[in-house]
């Protein structure tokens, strides 16, 4: 999981978080899920939050020129 805290009022505790994270399908692809969380959850590594993008496809390295 990656994630991105936010402190919007100067109190050096995070009050928004972005949190991707990604996962592999049955068949070798790579979907992300970005998820937003506010307020105290923020400022920790939970899980409760408002799913933004759900299983997105992931791709890696470059693009086939065929």
């Amino acid at each position: 999981m990656y994630e991105i805290k936010i402190d919007t009022d100067g109190d050096v505790v995070a009050d928004i978080a972005y949190r991707v994270s990604f996962a592999r399908s049955e068949d070798g692809s790579q979907t992300a899920t970005l998820r937003r969380v506010e307020s105290s959850e923020a400022a920790g590594t939970g899980d409760g939050s408002l799913v933004i993008i759900d299983a997105a496809p992931v791709s890696v390295g470059r693009p086939s020129t065929s």
